[in-house]
């Protein structure tokens, strides 16, 4: 969800900001992502979803400084888990409004605890580009996306790698396409993926 892996929140305090300030000071701004408290990311994403979903329902839209007080807020409050939980629920893929886990139903008819780490990661791909990397669509796309993710997890240690080549090796088994999606352009034969196990 943010690089590098964050595995916990950093809460942020008054001392924290004026720290962060005083490093950024010989540097240029290109530097804040180096200094940033760990998991500030999440809880700025967390806090955009939160202005974002208020604002759809009527309500004022938070202001910016706003938004940066809540998150700091968040990272007093919140864990990394619960970050993560919270943007893995409320993220949209394609116009509607459906969280990871009712998309790894639509994906592969499973729940998000079934999933293989083949399919956590086809999944992501999914996530970061729903349009460009549809499993339907676009398999090729998606599976090369999926592919590189493994590749970067193993790169930073995430996973073994008889881990990684076991899925890449791994063949997508997908649900049929919902048809709440939006449709597939024009499809190639041989262009999208059938149902069957490998052989």
């Amino acid at each position: 969800m943010e690089r590098p892996q964050v595995t916990h929140v950093q809460p942020i305090w008054p001392w924290t900001v004026a720290l962060g300030v005083l490093q950024l000071i010989p540097f240029t701004t290109a530097c804040f992502a180096e200094i940033e408290p760990e998991g500030f990311g999440l809880a700025l994403d967390a806090a955009y979803r939160w202005s974002s979903d208020l604002e759809q329902r009527g309500a004022d839209r938070i202001r910016p400084e706003e938004r940066v007080a809540l998150a700091v807020w968040l990272t007093r409050h919140w864990s990394a888990e619960d970050l993560v939980l919270h943007e893995l629920r409320h993220r949209a893929f394609h116009e509607q409004q459906q969280g990871v886990f009712d998309v790894a139903r639509n994906v592969f008819g499973k729940e998000w605890a079934e999933l293989d780490l083949a399919s956590i990661a086809l999944l992501k791909a999914v996530y970061d580009a729903p349009v460009r990397r549809d499993p339907w669509c676009n398999p090729e796309r998606s599976l090369k996306s999926r592919d590189w993710l493994l590749r970067y997890a193993h790169a930073n240690a995430t996973i073994t790698v008889d881990e990684l080549e076991e899925a890449r090796r791994a063949r997508p088994l997908l649900a049929p396409r919902p048809v709440q999606w939006p449709p597939c352009g024009e499809t190639r034969e041989g262009d999208t993926w059938d149902s069957a196990p490998p052989p």
